[in-house]
């Protein structure tokens, strides 16, 4: 086949025609088969701007993108334009966040915080321990925390002593810090049960001292505090 194009940009085959079969009014179609790289092709290697002709896709050519031609769906006659817009570039996307540090308030920021008044901002130091000596924990340290802390046998007290069917699950017992005169109290929970410091039956507030015992059903417990009149967390610490 010889393909070629008339005055008035109709294509042909040549070799069966003597000259345009359009312009000469002829019945006969006229398409050409359409290959990408052929002179009827739009872009670089092909002049026209229009075309309309039977498309033949490549072998292995990739899926449809947004906007383009739906090769499987049998449209094998189609009009392509010369030039196809390309996609939109990054301009305008959104960035990932990057997260806060200390160390950028400490490159001169104005108002910035210590790395220390962060620290207190979000971290709830301890302020004491109590440490099983006797029962189903035995061994094990809890931390305190300054305000009250709830004992009982369930998970979401603050001192949970599972394993002692002899203690409450809910606030059996109060242990509570006062950060301002930096002193604890032990306290009765909401448990009809009593429990002991130092042998003795707290029925109120007491004040706890250094390696003082508070037993609560079979479970024997041995204050350790942290913060006393030496030391406390916050303003005016030492």
């Amino acid at each position: 086949m010889k393909l070629t194009r008339c005055s008035n940009g109709h294509f042909y085959d040549a070799e069966k025609y003597s000259s345009c079969p359009h312009c000469a009014g002829s019945g006969d179609s006229g398409t050409v088969p359409f290959s990408p790289g052929s002179p009827a092709a739009p872009g670089p290697q092909g002049g026209n701007d229009d075309v309309t002709g039977s498309f033949i896709p490549p072998q292995n050519m990739p899926p449809v993108k947004p906007g383009g031609f739906d090769y499987s769906a049998g449209n094998n006659n189609v009009t392509m334009p010369a030039d196809i817009p390309s996609a939109p570039d990054d301009d305008g996307k959104t960035v990932g966040f990057f997260s806060w540090t200390a160390a950028d308030q400490r490159e001169g920021q104005t108002g910035a915080v210590s790395e220390q008044q962060m620290r207190r901002e979000t971290v709830n130091p301890v302020v004491g321990w109590l440490v099983c000596i006797e029962g189903s924990n035995y061994g094990k340290a809890f931390n305190l925390y300054t305000g009250k802390n709830f004992i009982g046998r369930d998970q979401s007290m603050d001192v949970c002593l599972a394993g002692d069917t002899t203690i409450s699950r809910m606030r059996h017992a109060i242990i509570v810090y006062e950060p301002k005169q930096r002193i604890f109290f032990a306290q009765p929970g909401d448990s009809h049960e009593l429990f002991y410091c130092n042998d003795d039956v707290v029925l109120s507030s007491v004040k706890l001292h250094d390696r003082d015992v508070i037993t609560i059903g079979k479970t024997v417990l041995k204050f350790v505090p942290f913060c006393d009149f030496s030391f406390g967390w916050g303003a005016g610490e030492s």
